[in-house]
């Protein structure tokens, strides 16, 4: 069974979120059907509990999937704590695991995961034991390595940390911090256990809000530039890298209220950002169950309204050609995550 703990409770209570201040704004937002666009769910994750965050291409155009199983049930016919799986699905819904299972214990979490250079998966791990008795062993905070036959520690984080997305470029990922709001360089080709960030910034912070407890969470390397989601205050960050890879200032590209809790980004081959944003609160109190918005290369916010009903929790969403979106649907309150195409 899913344990409730205050950190993971403010991803399900962000629903409940209202921004007087935004009202207005917010009046005109709602999703509404776009009668171009055809929606399929092309694969599912299981009958347990579950919650699936994040995701990224291989080299096949197949989706690597990080979902964490609350309760899983094991071949052997034992039920597990939480068990993290990585599953490889492709583009016409055939699914395959990839790696064996990550036990993760009574208080750990799959979160990001990006491949390195060798296909091998760099998966982010989240353990928010915080020293309670009553949690099962699991593993450290950080980072670790699955290949196809192996799980293993690869970065080890400082308790208190909550590492959520990963982007590896070359030998090294960024990773970011979503409790401080801070991002980690860190080595993929050797354990480490790093104690100070690569950047922190108050750009990417959470509020001191239980419902708005996440800061920096989407994460994107293009063109010596840093691509970052700042969950709790709706914000599109920016961060150059020079070229000694220490970071710049960071510079806000778009601030808005359809922003708030911003998830997984990826380009178009137009240089248009797409965010996978898991609620959008309402004027009337009520929240959708997510949206896609677009960031133009200038900074403007669009809410994209695919088919309703077909969006629960998005954590992120691929670009599987000009024409195919896959959009990943994490369903953190309903946990019946699944792998939604849609074609336009």
């Amino acid at each position: 069974m899913r344990k409730i703990w205050s950190g993971a409770a403010a991803l399900a209570s962000a629903a409940a979120l209202v921004l007087a201040a935004s009202s207005a704004s917010l009046a005109t937002t709602r999703p509404t059907q776009t009668t171009d666009a055809r929606a399929r769910v092309i694969a599912t994750f299981g009958s347990t509990e579950a919650f699936a965050e994040s995701a990224t291409l291989d080299a096949h155009g197949n989706a690597v999937v990080s979902v964490t199983h609350w309760g899983a049930h094991l071949a052997d016919g034992s039920v597990a704590d939480n068990v993290g799986r990585l599953y490889v699905v492709s583009p016409s819904g055939a699914k395959a695991r990839f790696g064996p299972d990550i036990p993760l214990g009574t208080c750990a979490m799959l979160m990001g995961v990006d491949l390195d250079t060798y296909g091998n998966a760099v998966v982010a791990v989240f353990n928010y034991a915080f020293g309670d008795p009553s949690c099962t062993p699991g593993p450290s905070t950080g980072l670790v390595r699955v290949t196809r036959r192996s799980v293993s520690q690869l970065t080890t984080l400082p308790d208190g940390t909550w590492p959520n997305g990963v982007e590896v470029v070359g030998r090294h990922a960024y990773v970011t911090e979503s409790l401080t709001g801070a991002v980690w360089f860190v080595p993929v080709d050797r354990p480490t256990t790093p104690t100070t960030p690569w950047l922190e910034s108050p750009l990417l912070a959470p509020y001191d809000d239980p419902t708005l407890a996440l800061g920096a969470n989407g994460v994107l390397y293009r063109d010596g530039t840093l691509w970052l989601t700042s969950y709790a205050q709706g914000l599109i960050v920016t961060v150059p890298v020079g070229r000694d890879g220490r970071p710049g200032t960071p510079r806000v590209v778009a601030r808005d209220a359809r922003l708030v809790t911003a998830d997984g980004i990826v380009f178009d081959a137009h240089g248009t950002l797409w965010v996978a944003v898991n609620h959008m609160p309402l004027p009337d109190g009520t929240s959708d169950t997510g949206h896609l918005v677009t960031v133009s290369p200038r900074g403007s916010v669009s809410t994209v309204g695919f088919a309703e009903g077909h969006l629960d929790y998005p954590t992120q969403a691929l670009w599987l050609d000009s024409h195919r979106l896959l959009v990943v649907n994490g369903s953190y309150d309903v946990m019946t995550p699944d792998v939604t195409v849609f074609t336009r």
